[in-house]
């Protein structure tokens, strides 16, 4: 109650514990100075005659108020009031300058802002922060003119004024802003941002967000911001560029109202239908998250950089949904598309989840575009587990790498050009094909010696060093793969024969001892060469088997042979000194390739 312009003054210790300082003395001629050692629980001025002033940074409890009964509280020029909450009551003629301040509101429930209607505040250039994590209120019985307005803290902020006034800025970095159904107006020259939090939008009607946030000259939403449509009404999306946009009402409709970009996700919660609204009207997004509702899509183009998830309903009509962006994409839940396309400038994966037992249907034009060297890789989410996939209409794909690509239904053949099929794929996705070739059907040893072993050439002529005679060429669509299988006689000269080799480790038997009459295989690729039949690098570790008249296994292969495999044939002939001469020693080789589809 002092007059002498300075009531307290502390040179030792205050322990506010929960009490109230109220100062409500006059100091007649000058201003009463609220002092700045302490710590208050509450703080308030209560003279409706008097000036008080803060002389320094000043902190009220969290738990606490800062309350302008009567009067006018001031923070003189720029000091900084931290206060649970800030009041401005009823009574006569309450006054709050806040002049180039910074006035934070740490309380993390109830009311943190209230203004009667017979009181004032000025915010002059301050700025009023709410920094308490928790769910709080903003009240006033008339409009709040604030020159800054910032949110910090988590939870939500709710504004129940009918009209709060933003001349400067108005900041979001935390938590959520609930206008309950009243606007939040600038200046029209002032910006509101909002960063990693989220606004909510309760206006009905065109441009919802520009009601509910109004005459803002521009409003910025940054990355992880979200924007609500929470209210159970028709909802326009304004002319803005979007991180997340999240639909929470379980009514209403939310169209666009032109061509627009959500760089984040999109989310589908509490029931209420999306639509593009118009077939010119395109949607750029980062992903889609249907959670419940419609997704109407009309003839709009949406292009997905990211995900797409659908446990709603997706109307596809004539649209065309493309996948484009660099990261893997995962399509989840059973959807129909009209058109669909799977690309990128570089390499990209699409993943088909099978939960669920989902089932993708593609009712007009499957296409994915892909590049050499930049394959579209598509798989299931489940390695071993086929995705299911129903093309009905036509399909253009090109450099694509499928693997566990089901057929669903009446699905056309895909017929993929310049790709990979890795493996466990339906008929749908690759032709049913099997080539194989052999360069030369007639080979030769040339004059047999005991001197050398002998290799035959496709020339006739042999040679004296190991040299493969001819090759094969195998490529298949077969699922699981291929066997390559022989059947011939030995080298026979009428009833005299050359003996069938069995020999190991060992790079050319036993020239002018032993006769050997024998095979051996390499490859350029993965399939195996069977047992006794290894052509290897290493000419002391080379195997060479003949198995007369009897249908051998040499190569196989379990899983597709997507790019076209060379397997060289060696041809091993030796002779001793007790073999008969003969003018031609000969016989004729079939080979069989069966193909395991």
């Amino acid at each position: 109650t002092g007059t002498d312009g300075t009531p307290l003054t502390n040179s030792g210790t205050f322990n506010e514990g929960t009490s109230t300082v109220i100062y409500n003395g006059n100091n007649g001629g000058g201003n009463t100075s609220i002092a700045s050692s302490v710590n208050y629980y509450n703080l308030s001025v209560s003279n409706a005659s008097e000036n008080y002033v803060l002389t320094g940074t000043t902190t009220v409890n969290a738990a606490g108020t800062t309350n302008v009964l009567n009067g006018t509280l001031s923070t003189g020029s720029d000091y900084t009031l931290s206060t649970g909450k800030l009041e401005i009551t009823n009574a006569g003629s309450a006054i709050f300058v806040a002049n180039a301040s910074t006035i934070y509101l740490t309380a993390t429930s109830g009311t943190v802002f209230t203004r009667g209607a017979s009181a004032t505040f000025s915010a002059g250039t301050s700025s009023v922060e709410l920094t308490g994590a928790g769910d709080v209120f903003v009240t006033d019985s008339n409009i709040t003119g604030f020159y800054d307005l910032v949110i910090n803290g988590t939870g939500t902020k709710t504004l129940v004024a009918s009209n709060t006034g933003i001349t400067h800025n108005f900041t979001v970095s935390a938590g959520t802003v609930d206008p309950d159904g009243n606007a939040i107006t600038g200046s029209g020259t002032n910006t509101l941002t909002v960063n990693a939090a989220t606004i909510k939008v309760d206006q009905s009607g065109p441009g919802a967000l520009d009601s509910s946030y109004s005459s803002f000259e521009t409003v910025t939403l940054n990355t992880d911001s979200t924007v609500d449509f929470d209210a159970n009404v028709n909802q326009g999306l304004s002319t803005h560029t979007y991180y997340n946009v999240l639909i929470s009402s379980a009514g209403g409709t939310k169209a666009l109202e032109q061509s627009t970009t959500i760089n984040g996700t999109l989310t589908m919660q509490g029931g209420s239908g999306f639509n593009t609204f118009d077939d010119t009207y395109d949607l750029n997004v980062g992903s889609i998250d249907i959670q419940a509702g419609t997704f109407t899509s009309n003839g709009s183009t949406i292009t997905i950089a990211g995900d797409f998830s659908n446990a709603g309903t997706f109307s596809a009509d004539t649209s065309s949904v493309i996948f484009n962006g660099a990261n893997t994409a995962t399509i989840t839940g059973t959807t129909s598309f009209y058109d669909l396309t799977l690309t990128h400038t570089a390499a990209k994966e699409v993943d088909f989840s099978v939960t669920g037992g989902a089932i993708y249907t593609v009712s007009h034009t499957f296409t994915v575009t892909g590049s050499s060297g930049n394959l579209i890789t598509i798989r299931s989410t489940s390695g071993g587990t086929k995705f299911q996939f129903n093309p009905t209409g036509t399909a253009s794909v090109d450099y694509a790498d499928v693997q566990d690509g089901g057929c669903e239904g009446t699905a056309i053949q895909m017929s993929p050009t310049n790709s990979t099929n890795s493996g466990n794929n339906d008929s749908c996705w690759f032709d049913a094909s099997l080539t194989f070739s052999i360069s030369d059907t007639t080979i030769g040893f040339g004059p047999l010696t005991i001197l050398n072993a002998r290799w035959a050439t496709g020339d006739l002529s042999g040679s004296s060093s190991d040299t493969a005679a001819h090759t094969f060429s195998i490529q298949t669509s077969a699922a699981s793969g291929y066997s390559l299988t022989y059947f011939g006689d030995l080298l026979k000269s009428g009833t005299d024969d050359i003996d069938a080799a069995s020999i190991t480790n060992d790079a050319d038997g036993d020239p002018g001892v032993t006769e050997a009459f024998g095979l051996g295989l390499s490859t350029d690729g993965s399939s195996t060469i069977a047992s006794g039949y290894d052509h290897n690098a290493t000419p002391a570790s080379r195997d060479w088997s003949w198995v007369a008249n009897t249908i051998t296994e040499i190569v196989s292969k379990t899983s597709p042979v997507s790019s076209t495999e060379t397997i060289s044939a060696y041809y091993l002939a030796n002779i001793s000194s007790l073999t008969v001469a003969g003018d031609n020693y000969s016989t004729d080789v079939t080979y069989i390739i069966t193909g395991n589809f």
